[in-house]
């Protein structure tokens, strides 16, 4: 099958082309080519804005594909674009949400693809729930033929956290300084990270399969651990301390909105994923990558890479506020 990954040089999709390849698929990606990664030389790779409607309209009339795969379709005319453009010329589209969405507070911690969708703290979430609604409605309506995954926490050469852009190497220098790091609540909520090489390996099973149309899943890791294991690990594997602040998500947004807005849209609460739906698709599909395996990847991607140890100073500057504001309280 000729397949359309519109990105394809993100964390999530980078992921993807190898095992797309493995299958025997053709693979194309089309973006700016502003996103420096390796992709594999068999991949085509098409130079274009997928939010120009005469760009994306050039490129579904000179080339036939059999799937098409969005992962940077952020709102709702990102996706109707798509629906516009490429209905009726291709067997499947696939839009990459995000697990994101799950009802906030959730009602129970084990979320599967039925789960209620509801997020009033993340505007991020709401625009992926309204892409979704709007596929969807092209399905039952136009016999669009669309399948919806939702993706948790994806991570590939880099090592996530809790705070926005307290992560990759700002987050190892840190703890190797042996300095301070946030961590939210009492650091117990459980929590899942998914490599992308595992995340890749169950989305190849997704493509082209006409049993997908109309239907939604999740792909994650199995591996539940605590934010506390989190910097425990990433502290372990890079050679630092693990020098950790527990501090009330409630208490961050106080000082920080731009803190707290994944963390009360998210991270605050445990969350477990059944994977059960994707893997009667994709049999094989487990975690093969844990975190510590991961996270020692992504340190030994650092070390072999200098240009890749960088240091996010607006981030550690709210997290010094954070933690000057949570001091400054006695505590």
């Amino acid at each position: 099958m000729r397949v359309l990954f519109v990105g394809g040089t993100g964390t999530i999709s980078s992921g993807c082309l190898q095992p797309a390849l493995d299958k025997g698929h053709e693979v194309f990606i089309f973006n700016r080519g502003q996103h420096k990664t390796d992709v594999p030389p068999a991949v085509v790779q098409i130079r274009g804005d997928a939010r120009n409607k005469e760009e994306m309209a050039k490129l579904a009339s000179s080339h036939r594909f059999d799937v098409m795969a969005n992962f940077i379709g952020f709102a709702p005319n990102d996706v109707a674009l798509d629906v516009e453009v490429f209905g009726g010329k291709i067997s499947q589209y696939i839009y990459i949400s995000s697990a994101s969405i799950y009802q906030k507070p959730p009602n129970y911690y084990i979320a599967t693809e039925s789960s209620p969708l509801r997020n009033p703290f993340n505007d991020y979430s709401r625009r992926k729930i309204a892409c979704e609604e709007f596929v969807m409605k092209a399905f039952r309506e136009k016999d669009f033929p669309a399948t919806i995954v939702r993706p948790s926490h994806t991570y590939g050469d880099n090592i996530p956290g809790n705070l926005p852009g307290v992560v990759d190497y700002t987050l190892v220098d840190r703890l190797r300084s042996g300095k301070e790091v946030v961590v939210h609540g009492d650091g117990e909520t459980l929590w899942t990270f998914t490599h992308n090489s595992d995340f890749g390996f169950a989305f190849a099973d997704v493509l082209g399969n006409m049993r997908t149309i109309g239907e939604t899943y999740h792909i994650t890791s199995d591996e539940v651990i605590t934010w506390n294991q989190h910097f425990q690990i990433v502290a372990r594997e890079c050679g630092g301390t693990a020098n950790m602040v527990h501090i009330p998500s409630d208490f961050i947004q106080t000082v920080s909105a731009r803190a707290a807005t994944p963390l009360l849209g998210d991270r605050t609460y445990s969350i477990v994923f059944d994977n059960s739906k994707i893997r009667s698709i994709s049999p094989g599909s487990r975690a093969k990558v844990s975190f510590a395996e991961g996270v020692r990847r992504a340190v030994a991607y650092y070390e072999s890479h200098p240009e890749a140890k960088t240091i996010n100073q607006q981030a550690v500057d709210m997290l010094e506020q954070i933690l000057a504001a949570w001091h400054g309280q006695g505590r």
